[in-house]
């Protein structure tokens, strides 16, 4: 199945947050790589909406108000304008 020009954006975006992450705060979130790579990005991103409990990750990245290295959607991803 082919993904859609927004979908490989999208992926993209949710790969190129993993090694944000690990490099700007020294946390990397192998839990969210091995979703996006096994689920697929938007799978990967729906999960944290859909659980009851909040990742120790995504806790980490609240208290040092890195909100934009959250493993949720990746602001870029969501300009899906040519």
């Amino acid at each position: 199945m082919d993904q859609s020009a927004a979908e490989a954006k999208f992926n993209t975006a949710m790969v190129d947050i993993y090694g944000r992450t690990g490099k700007e705060f020294g946390y990397w979130p192998h839990s969210f790589q091995w979703m996006v790579r096994t689920m697929g990005s938007v799978a990967a991103a729906k999960k944290p909406l859909e659980d009851r409990q909040v990742s120790d990750g995504f806790l980490k990245l609240v208290k040092a108000r890195r909100m934009d290295l959250s493993d949720g959607t990746p602001r870029s991803a969501l300009d899906t304008r040519p």
